[in-house]
């Protein structure tokens, strides 16, 4: 065999590792941008369902058969879709009386929901402790006075 033959063969070994390194992290990069992207989302869609729990909050109304604290629950529930959120995730604050509760008429209340997001990729769960990230939205309005009678 001719030493150029060798020399090519030699080439072709060392173009197939360096594509299988390139290759893989490629993928690695597109998991990580899938799963910050994935964050972000995550976070946006708690922020929308905080802001739609304070706003129920503020009209001083429930649901039928709940209470006033377990409709606003209900409500950042119904706009978290495919999470899943614990009522201990979910906290009132008077913030007129500095005090826990969503409060009466005028008054300041902060809705706020904490929520653990896992990533997927390999790696990236060793920057977190407990490989999760846990994050905290609020949101604070003041309370609907009571209607005219």
């Amino acid at each position: 065999m001719s030493s150029r033959n060798r020399r090519h063969r030699g080439s072709l070994g060392q173009a197939l590792v360096e594509s299988s390194i390139v290759v893989l992290l490629m993928i690695v990069l597109s998991f990580t941008i899938f799963d910050f992207g994935h964050f972000f989302w995550a976070l946006l869609t708690f922020q929308h369902a905080v802001s739609t729990g304070t706003r129920f909050a503020i009209t001083n109304s429930a649901f039928a058969d709940m209470n006033r604290d377990e409709s606003i629950r209900h409500a950042i529930k119904e706009a978290t879709p495919g999470f899943a959120v614990d009522n201990d995730d979910i906290s009132f604050y008077n913030v007129t009386a500095d005090s826990p509760g969503a409060g009466g008429p005028n008054d300041v209340v902060r809705v706020t929901v904490e929520h653990d997001f896992s990533f997927l990729t390999p790696g990236i769960e060793h920057l977190f402790e407990g490989g999760r990230l846990r994050f905290q939205v609020s949101s604070t309005m003041r309370n609907e006075p009571p209607p005219f009678e």
